[in-house]
């Protein structure tokens, strides 16, 4: 099949991309986002079609990398394409100019991006001869499948998942409108009906530059967290690891007349905290910039107090891919230290009678049920509570586990515990 020129060019700029991407993303550890944000505002002549391009070809390098980056190490093109075709779900032009240049024909090359993982694993065997199908922990880092016991839970995270949209209560209808209005496909959960879901990124970022007070940008297992913590309508919360803010201002939209504190150690971070809570100034969320860990204690007590704590993040790699090739092992001891630090500090600002819930987007049990086992056998006053899975409506005598597969978005473990020291 004849190409247009323009298509093997744009080929070999996609690779080349790649490769400088990846040297970015390996050996500088810098995210891959903000890589390519200041390539295309570098490079202005790429159009929307060629961006969009680009990024998927990127995600997909970073995606099945663990697969391929040791095969035919002398052809980067090979390796890109293939990337490429393990997402695809139908050909590309620039893709298929990829496959075409290649010095050494591929062996029945066809878009993967709708057979199963084993499916894909086969074909990856038979076009690089290796002697077995790679497995899904060959798609990660060697430290992760050391940690993460269930190998099987890392099968989610080979595909980007769904975009989730969580409307405020006041906006509800307008952003089904909007969204209608964008002629996006989107359905609303059916256990939460503020939680929207759509594949229609263009329409999303359309929506964001226009009509950004609709609607909070937040995966699904995130929304969960705020429906576990489920604060009555005059509690007070802390937020004491608040980010950029999102779980802050679900919980200020749970109560009426409740108060929300949020706070982060972080200067750098409290700007975007500001911008997103600013509707709330002055109303239900407070900000404060506290560190947990070292500053003194805060002088009051809260009815529940959220730890959405610092981790590393492997519940996330679905859609931020590159991810796991700029965490390493060390990463993970030290996060490890900041959670146990963070749960002692913060746990003693729970009143009696008051909830503590834990939150971390990763799937090590080291980080997860690990960290709650030996919080919980050093202060036997804190008890697990048995909880209802808000996205499927299933209730659990343990912490709670949201997984890709199941959610078709993030991984999250919660657990929620009751501190039942006497008032008095």
């Amino acid at each position: 099949m004849d190409l247009p020129k323009y298509t093997h060019t744009q080929a070999a700029a996609a690779v080349k991309l790649v490769k400088y991407v990846d040297d970015e993303v390996v050996e500088h550890h810098h995210a891959a986002d903000d890589v390519l944000r200041v390539f295309f505002r570098k490079h202005k002549k790429y159009g929307s079609r060629d961006r969009r391009f680009y990024t998927d070809l990127v995600y997909s390098w970073f995606r099945w990398r663990g697969w391929i980056k040791d095969a035919e190490r002398s052809e980067w093109m090979r390796r890109c394409a293939v990337a490429g075709l393990l997402d695809a779900p139908e050909w590309h032009p620039a893709l298929q100019a990829m496959v075409q240049d290649l010095k050494k024909p591929l062996k029945e090359p066809e878009p993967m991006g709708s057979l199963s993982l084993a499916a894909k694993g086969q074909r990856i065997q038979a076009m690089f001869h290796m002697d077995k199908p790679p497995t899904i922990a060959d798609a990660f880092p060697d430290w992760v499948s050391q940690h993460v016991r269930e190998h099987q839970r890392l099968t989610g995270l080979q595909h980007h998942g769904a975009i989730w949209l969580r409307s405020r209560p006041e906006t509800h209808q307008k952003l089904l409108g909007a969204l209608d209005n964008e002629k996006a496909a989107y359905t609303i959960h059916p256990l939460l009906p503020h939680a929207i879901c759509t594949y229609d990124r263009t329409a999303v970022t359309r929506l964001r530059q226009k009509l950004s007070h609709l609607f909070e940008l937040q995966n699904l297992s995130s929304q969960c967290v705020g429906h576990v913590c489920d604060p009555r309508d005059d509690e007070h919360w802390w937020d004491c690891c608040a980010g950029s803010g999102g779980k802050s201002i679900h919980l200020a939209d749970l109560v009426k007349t409740g108060q929300i504190m949020a706070s982060d150690c972080r200067l750098s971070i409290m700007d975007e905290l500001s911008r997103r809570v600013k509707p709330y100034k002055g109303g239900k969320i407070n900000m404060r910039l506290v560190d947990v860990i070292h500053d003194e204690p805060l002088g009051i007590q809260f009815d529940g107090v959220l730890i959405d704590a610092p981790c590393t993040g492997i519940g996330t790699w679905g859609r931020n891919a590159d991810a796991r090739w700029r965490t390493g092992e060390a990463q993970l001891q030290k996060v490890l230290i900041a959670q146990q630090k963070i749960l002692e500090c913060a746990s003693t600002r729970v009143k009696p009678g008051g909830a503590l819930v834990y939150s971390v987007c990763t799937l090590t049990h080291d980080e997860t049920h690990d960290m709650i086992d030996a919080f919980l056998d050093n202060h036997p006053h804190f008890k697990l509570q048995a909880l209802v899975n808000p996205a499927t409506g299933e209730t659990t005598d343990d912490p709670l586990w949201l997984l890709p597969d199941d959610m078709d978005g993030d991984a999250m473990f919660i657990a929620r515990m009751i501190n039942t020291n006497d008032p008095t």
